[in-house]
């Protein structure tokens, strides 16, 4: 199945000398989402939001604007390895599932749950402990996502280069990946390479705690390693969870050779995407291209000046 979501952009390359004949080349690109069918969504994190408790049985973390009926709702939950996690709640009256979990003695627990928006409008979650102490709470939703888990992992790390890979290799082309960094110390953290929608919550009470979340999408299966960087060494308890997507991933820019311009001759033009298995269509008439529209296979030969335009889509 294809998806298409598209981006246009025209570059001004109209350039004129009175000695000679310019030949002007615009070329336009545009972005696409890999699913032929409209009606499937496309992998999103809608929103997010974390929050902290120094001291406390419970801590509620609100969604910023309403959750829709039948997201996946993520919470990333951590506190002192002393106490043990309670399954988050929420106003909506989901109910929550353990996806993964790890504590390490004297350092910090975390877990990641999950469950599915019974109903859409404002939702605030609890996260709580079975005994008074600090508390991270870091909420996602999440569209085009499911709850059954492809893999999962967790890991403890000393240092500040931290770690968490999946267990075993993922088996679904197309997963959707969470990670989750606690520390029972207070820590500041850079995400690692690919990773996005962060979130970072800290106390400064009794020589500080910490969490940091980030979230990927995956397009290849095997072991999926999140990685961050920590401005405090310590023990790093983590955890990290692949689900297996209902929607479709983002296909690369298509990248045009030369880029747009003006130019005193005609040029060969070469476009490619680096998305892999990716196909390439084209225009040359200033229409928008779809994937109706001419298969690229090769360099295009473009004598004089004209708007070549181009999307890519990919299986999924």
């Amino acid at each position: 199945m294809t998806s298409t979501k598209s981006l246009s952009q025209s570059i001004p390359v109209c350039v004129r000398f009175s000695i000679q004949a310019i030949s002007v080349i615009t070329f336009a690109f545009l972005f696409l989402f890999a699913s032929s069918a409209s009606s499937q969504q496309a992998i999103l994190t809608v929103q997010h939001n974390s929050g902290t408790t120094e001291s406390g049985a419970s801590v509620t973390v609100a969604y910023n604007s309403n959750v829709t009926s039948g997201n996946l709702l993520l919470v990333a939950e951590s506190s002192y390895d002393g106490v043990s996690l309670e399954a988050p709640t929420d106003t909506l009256g989901n109910s929550f599932v353990q996806l993964v979990a790890k504590g390490t003695s004297g350092d910090s627990v975390a877990a990641i749950y999950a469950a599915t928006a019974n109903a859409s409008g404002a939702d605030t979650v609890t996260c709580g402990v079975n005994a008074s102490n600090n508390i991270h709470c870091h909420i996602y939703e999440v569209q085009g996502v499911t709850a059954i888990v492809d893999q999962t992992g967790n890991s403890s790390v000393t240092g500040t280069s931290l770690s968490v890979p999946t267990s075993a290799a993922t088996t679904n082309a197309v997963d959707y990946v969470l990670a989750f960094f606690s520390d029972n110390g207070g820590s500041n953290y850079t995400p690692g390479s690919g990773w996005s929608d962060t979130e970072q919550s800290n106390n400064t009470y009794d020589g500080g705690d910490s969490a940091f979340s980030e979230d990927q999408v995956v397009i290849s299966t095997g072991v999926q390693t999140a990685t961050a960087t920590a401005n405090a060494s310590g023990t790093y308890v983590n955890v990290i969870v692949a689900l297996v997507a209902s929607g479709l991933p983002p296909v690369a820019t298509p990248v045009f050779s030369p880029a747009g311009g003006s130019f005193i001759s005609g040029q060969t033009v070469t476009i490619s995407d680096s998305t892999s298995g990716a196909s390439i269509y084209y225009t040359t008439n200033g229409t928008a291209p779809t994937t109706g529209s001419t298969a690229y296979a090769g360099a295009i030969a473009v004598p004089a000046s004209e708007t070549l335009e181009a999307i890519a889509t990919a299986p999924g």
